[in-house]
C-alpha cells in the first residue's frame, strides 16, 4: 500500500514552536465572558416565527405564488388584518373558542356520543 502524502504544510514555524497570532487566528477563537461562552451572529428572537400547514384550494395558492417572492408575506399581512378587524372579534366573542366542541369531525363524533 502507497504511503500517503502529508496532510499540508505546518503553520509552525521550524524555530518556534508558539503559531503567529494573526488577525484571522483571533476571529476564529472562542469569545468567553467569565466561565459563559459568548455566541456569535443573529441574536435568538424571543418570539420566532412557528411553523404551520394550512391548505389552500389549487387555485388560490397559485394566485398567491404567481405574486412572486414575498408571497408569504402578503398572506401574513392579510390574515394579521383580519384578525385587527372588528367584525372577527364580536364572531369570535360570540361562539367561544374555536374547535371547542363546536365544529369539525371530533365534535360531530361527540355529539353523536351523547345523543347515544
Amino acid at each position: 500500500m502507497a504511503k500517503k502524502k502529508a496532510a499540508g504544510s505546518s503553520i509552525l514555524d521550524s524555530g518556534d514552536d508558539a503559531p503567529e497570532l494573526t488577525d484571522a487566528f483571533f476571529a476564529a477563537a472562542t469569545v468567553r465572558d467569565g466561565g459563559k461562552i459568548v455566541c456569535r451572529g443573529r441574536p435568538k428572537l424571543a418570539a420566532p416565527k412557528q411553523l404551520v400547514t394550512i391548505r389552500f384550494p389549487a387555485e388560490t395558492l397559485g394566485r398567491l405564488r404567481a405574486m412572486g417572492p414575498g408571497w408569504q408575506g402578503v398572506v401574513v399581512k392579510a390574515v394579521e388584518k383580519e384578525l385587527d378587524n372588528p367584525t372577527v372579534s364580536k364572531m369570535r366573542s360570540k361562539k367561544g373558542t374555536p374547535n371547542a366542541r363546536g365544529s369539525g369531525v371530533g365534535a360531530v363524533r361527540a355529539r353523536r356520543r351523547d345523543v347515544a
